[in-house]
């Protein structure tokens, strides 16, 4: 099952025929003979696509060698699949197992702003592309945290819908020198408001990002019109203002922006 799932090509489906036959191997010699097999074709795929299965990284976590731990790229924590009373932050800022993610997802986990400072504090997560902190009670020293960290470097999309940001915790990100290669930036759901558009659209660290996900964030007209006068929105190809009240004069001022016609796709 192993050999066919590769080769038919990266898919989550076919990642997961990869997870679970690996499983089913009882022999030692046998696991680190697939492993180097599926290691030769999977280091191809999309890192998205790796997602350790959560028995793997518990085991890893706790210590033990298990050579199908090295071909994950990818993790995604939720509620419902982590052991009641682990403390999630410490284990992964302390674990060795969280040097070779690229992509973490702890979106939901109501984590808290000392967990995130513990977390973001460890050198462990230098080699994150991705972070999904979506909805997790996060103030304003989770956001000081993100913004002053010294291990996001590598950091390319960061994910902090649902969090009740403030327009002045959204100042001190857009204004980080820590995150350089930050080029996606999702605010679903922060009820931002007019603020923070004004905020974006005079900040010179929007110029950083290509993909901005503002949806249901309260905007109206007049937060579209000063997205489409601010010459700090040249880079964005991606724009989603979905659920917000802005109206027909917010959709043409956004439509007849110069500053806005790079963007290929535009959701309003």
């Amino acid at each position: 099952m192993v050999r066919q799932a590769i080769h038919d090509g990266p898919s989550l489906e076919n990642w997961r025929i990869v997870c679970e036959s690996l499983d089913e191997i009882s022999t030692p010699e046998k696991l680190e003979e697939m492993v180097s097999f599926a290691d030769k074709y999977v280091c191809r795929w999309p890192s998205t696509l790796r997602v350790a299965p959560i028995e793997w990284w518990l085991r890893a976590v706790e210590g033990e060698v298990d050579p199908r731990y090295g071909l994950v790229r990818a993790l995604v924590l939720a509620k419902h699949v982590v052991p009641a009373g682990l403390d999630i932050a410490t284990v992964l800022a302390d674990s060795a197992a969280t040097r070779q993610l690229l992509h973490l997802s702890l979106s939901g986990m109501e984590l808290g702003d000392a967990a995130i400072e513990r977390l973001l504090g460890s050198s462990r997560i230098a080699q994150l592309i991705s972070l999904d902190l979506s909805t997790n009670r996060l103030g304003a020293r989770a956001f000081r945290a993100i913004a002053g960290s010294e291990h996001l470097a590598k950091l390319e999309r960061l994910d902090l819908s649902d969090n009740e940001l403030e327009p002045a915790e959204l100042q001190i990100l857009l204004a980080s020198r820590r995150l350089p290669k930050m080029s996606a930036l999702a605010l679903r759901h922060n009820r931002l408001g007019e603020t923070a558009a004004q905020v974006f659209a005079e900040s010179p660290g929007t110029l950083r990002l290509a993909s901005l996900d503002l949806s249901n964030n309260g905007l109206d007209d007049r937060s579209a019109g000063m997205f489409a006068a601010s010459p700090y929105t040249a880079r964005l190809y991606r724009l989603d203002l979905r659920a917000n009240p802005i109206g027909d004069l917010g959709r043409r001022a956004i439509a007849a922006s110069e500053r806005l016609a790079q963007i290929s796709e535009l959701l309003v």
